[in-house]
């Protein structure tokens, strides 16, 4: 009677580093504020591949695709105002500011978008001066005045008076983060953008 055939202890090497190389590429990323960068896993080197061309653009697309989905898209009905200019606009016509601060790498940010696009708060937007600011660009306004006192998670959204300082009665609700208006619960944030205008 023959014997099945054994596996040699290379196929076994070669299927436990298959193994290795499937988990490692199927698992996800979380990136955390201030958290130091993961330890490099270093993989045996295999021998070099002849010089390939690029992929043709028609392969690319679906990575740029890809890319702009993982974005925050704030909504283009919106006027959305530079820092600067809408303090002046704020004073100059005396209305209240609301500053969305949120981080492309934020899952809660990108479902926040839907939500400022509704048209009941397109609507309410249009009595606020309104600004995005996302928080990877640093601005110092943004470091010096609203990091500190007010913690520094995304998406977090301020209401302003038109001089500038944060409305403090209008929050979310939630104890440990404040300026976090879940984008489950919309009608939290248009509650606080009705008050806000004095609706």
């Amino acid at each position: 009677m023959r014997q099945p055939p054994t596996i040699t202890r290379r196929a076994r090497r070669s299927g436990a580093a298959l193994m290795v190389w499937a988990a490692l590429s199927t698992s996800a990323c979380k990136i955390e504020q201030g958290a130091p960068p993961a330890p490099r896993v270093t993989v045996p080197a295999q021998p070099a591949a002849p010089a390939t061309s690029p992929p043709p653009p028609a392969t690319q697309a679906p990575r740029a695709a890809e890319a702009e989905a993982k974005r925050v898209h704030l909504p283009e009905e919106i006027a959305w105002q530079p820092w600067e200019k809408a303090l002046a606009q704020a004073k100059a016509e005396r209305k209240s500011l609301m500053l969305v601060v949120y981080a492309h790498w934020c899952p809660h940010c990108r479902e926040l978008s839907p939500v400022l696009a509704r048209p009941d708060v397109v609507a309410l937007s249009k009595r606020l001066v309104m600004v995005g600011q996302d928080l990877d660009e640093r601005p110092s306004w943004l470091t010096e005045r609203f990091d500190g006192p007010y913690g520094s998670y995304v998406p977090r959204v301020f209401f302003l008076t038109p001089d500038g300082q944060v409305r403090e009665d209008l929050q979310s609700g939630n104890p440990r983060y404040p300026y976090f208006f879940a984008p489950q619960a919309p009608d939290t944030l248009i509650g606080a953008m009705q008050k806000a205008v004095g609706a």
